[in-house]
This record gives C-alpha cells, sequence and structure tokens, in this order.
C-alpha cells in the first residue's frame, strides 16, 4: 500500500484514526476544532482593529505634518517676498536719492 505523507502528516494514518474513533468523539473533535478556530479568528479581527485604529493615528499625524509643511511653506514664501519687496524699496530709495544728489 502506498501512503500519501506530507512531513508527520500521514493520509492512511488519518483514515485509519477516522475508522477507528466512535462518531460522537469525532464530532468532539471537529467541535473544538471548529472553537479554537473561532477563537483565533476573534484574535484576528482584534489585532486588525488595533491595527486600524494605529493607522487611523498615524494617518492623522501624517495629514497633521502634511498641514504644519504647508504653513512653514507659506510662511517661508511669505518671508521670501517680504525680503523682496524690502530689497526693492531699498533700491527704489537709493535710486531716489542718487538722483536727489545728481540734480543738486
Amino acid at each position: 500500500m502506498v501512503t500519501l505523507s506530507l512531513g508527520n502528516f500521514s493520509v492512511f494514518k488519518y483514515l485509519s484514526r477516522l475508522a477507528m474513533k466512535p462518531t460522537s468523539e469525532l464530532l468532539k473533535e471537529s467541535q473544538e476544532q471548529l472553537s479554537q478556530t473561532e477563537l483565533a479568528i476573534q484574535d484576528l479581527e482584534k489585532m486588525l482593529g488595533l491595527m486600524n485604529k494605529r493607522f487611523d493615528e498615524l494617518n492623522g499625524m501624517v495629514i497633521g505634518l502634511g498641514q504644519v509643511l504647508t504653513l512653514e511653506e507659506r510662511k517661508r514664501d511669505d518671508d521670501r517676498k517680504r525680503e523682496e519687496q524690502r530689497l526693492r524699496l531699498e533700491e527704489e530709495h537709493l535710486d531716489k536719492f542718487e538722483q536727489n544728489t545728481r540734480l543738486d
């Protein structure tokens, strides 16, 4: 007889075990496995919920950082524009001063 084997799992041994066990015992084992599977699913759902919550927190942080960066960029642009305007006014005053000194 050929036995299909996957690691420690043997189809022949599994089927032999099934054939020897009463139905009530198989049902009990199946219910235990189902219960363990349901508990594992609940644990995974809790973990997923926590991960989603953390993701939302991180997403909020990223949005907040983006807003801060945008405000800083606007402030830097405004500062640059004010500096350019100040330099332009200085140039104009110097030009006027030079014109006034030439006229005198």
